[in-house]
């Protein structure tokens, strides 16, 4: 199984006047993604206001990624919810369209414990069958710590980390822990501010807004 890496488009989500997903500007985007060889597309992300979009809507804007980009790159679409079967049902369909990845933060607006967060996280990882990149993104939703990962990362289908945290120290601790315990899960960066330092250091790529601005 090829784990996806290097620069990831978290994906910005054209809409038409009345607020619907524009069909034809997605593909249009999508295009130009690959032309710019991008190695991969994050689309249902942060930056593409995936929290204002129901789940049909994040399930067409997938179907209409992964028929664009037609193989030529990875997809990894987000599936966080604050629900773990909503969750669910956006990976299996992920799975059914042949994504490569998905992508999973652990659940927002109630501040959890650390055992529901890490919970959260491994219900759904146990429940499909698609590679996982779980998601730190402690400004928007319940933080997940490097021992947190640490312990995800015995479980098959959770291969990385998009690590959101703007945190260095945070990023050297992610992957001082991937060397000892799976030197094969792939630790990426989501703020651009740290994203040198911490290629330098070890990380395996980004999965940044700006690769999708300026790629």
């Amino acid at each position: 199984m090829s784990i996806p890496e290097g620069a990831i488009v978290a994906m910005l989500t054209p809409f038409d006047s009345a607020g619907r997903v524009s069909e034809s500007q997605v593909r249009k985007l999508v295009n130009f993604l690959i032309s710019k060889k991008v190695n991969g597309i994050f689309p249902v992300s942060s930056c593409g206001e995936y929290v204002h979009m129901d789940m049909a809507e994040r399930k067409f804007l997938i179907d209409i990624v992964v028929d664009e980009a037609k193989g030529r790159v990875d997809i990894l679409p987000g599936t966080g919810a604050t629900c773990y079967h909503q969750s669910i049902e956006l990976a299996n369909h992920a799975k059914e369209k042949g994504c490569s990845a998905v992508v999973l933060h652990g659940p927002y607006f109630f501040k959890n414990i650390e055992e529901a967060v890490e919970g959260h996280i491994k219900k759904v990882a146990e429940s499909v069958d698609i590679p996982i990149f779980v998601y730190n993104i402690p400004f928007f939703a319940n933080e997940v710590t490097p021992q947190m990962v640490e312990r995800l990362s015995h479980l098959q289908n959770i291969v990385g980390i998009k690590d959101s945290s703007g945190n260095m120290i945070n990023v050297m601790n992610l992957l001082e822990m991937t060397k000892k315990v799976n030197p094969n899960f792939k630790v990426l960066v989501g703020v651009e501010e740290i994203m040198l330092p911490a290629l330098l250091m070890g990380a395996r790529g980004c999965m940044t807004a700006t690769a999708g601005i300026l790629p």
